[in-house]
């Protein structure tokens, strides 16, 4: 089953499309001096999204509380 950009990230293959993007942006914050600040800010840009997009769906208010959890570890991977 192929998904588009726009069922990973706001349709059927949610938390498929959740867990690539912060695969990247976790591998990116441990690579790259900074990237630890850049991953959480792209982690608050898309945890407003998630936050203003999301549906009844009890699984995506588990992922926005994910994406939250993840900023503040990209924050402290930032830091060091």
């Amino acid at each position: 089953m192929a998904y588009g950009w726009d069922d990973l990230l706001f349709g059927e293959g949610f938390w498929l499309g959740l867990l690539l993007i912060e695969t990247i942006l976790l591998i990116v914050s441990s690579s790259i001096k900074y990237g630890g600040f850049f991953s959480a800010m792209f982690s608050i840009i898309l945890f407003i999204v998630y936050n203003n997009e999301i549906t009844n769906n009890t699984f995506e208010y588990y992922g926005v509380i994910f994406i939250g959890i993840m900023t503040l570890f990209h924050f402290f991977i930032g830091g060091d």
